[in-house]
């Protein structure tokens, strides 16, 4: 992958629209009707790929490139996927972020002021999901477009990972 990767989960449109529900279906659901409202600046961005089955359990795949900063997002709906993905924020929220939060934290305090106990349970916390994690990861293209967006922060980490680094 090239360029600058971005990745939007879900997003919910809410709108009132003065128009019969078959012309409103039609714009959701005719790929060159959606194109010309549903797609980046055209000045500023290029057409990746676009997708679209509408049937039931089908999805959407709309990815463009920002012309001037490189940044690539994708649109990407199914709503089992999207079910998965909150689900999988929840659990990144509560069993990783949080956590290592708390480890941080901890780092950039005084020794006086240390939780060596809270930081020894923050380290048991990622561990309790991992495997269940791991197996829900495999395969899933916008987990490998995260941690390679990931990538050129890492040195904003304050504790560092010098085995991955």
């Amino acid at each position: 992958m090239t360029g600058n990767l971005f990745f939007h989960g879900t997003f919910t449109l809410n709108r009132v629209w003065v128009a019969t529900p078959g012309r409103v279906f039609k714009a959701w659901s005719d790929p060159r009707l959606k194109a010309q409202w549903f797609t980046g600046p055209p000045e500023r961005w290029t057409l990746v790929r676009r997708s679209m089955d509408f049937r039931v359990g089908g999805s959407e795949v709309l990815e463009g490139r920002f012309n001037e900063s490189g940044m690539q997002p994708m649109v990407q709906e199914n709503a089992r996927e999207a079910l998965d993905a909150r689900m999988m924020a929840d659990v990144f929220d509560d069993y990783v972020h949080a956590p290592m939060q708390r480890i941080v934290g901890n780092a950039l305090c005084s020794e006086a002021e240390r939780d060596p106990r809270g930081v020894a349970d923050a380290h048991a916390m990622p561990d309790r999901s991992y495997d269940w994690r791991e197996a829900r990861l495999q395969d899933k293209e916008w987990a490998a477009r995260v941690v390679d967006e990931a990538g050129p922060y890492r040195r904003f980490f304050p504790l560092g990972a010098p085995d991955r680094d």
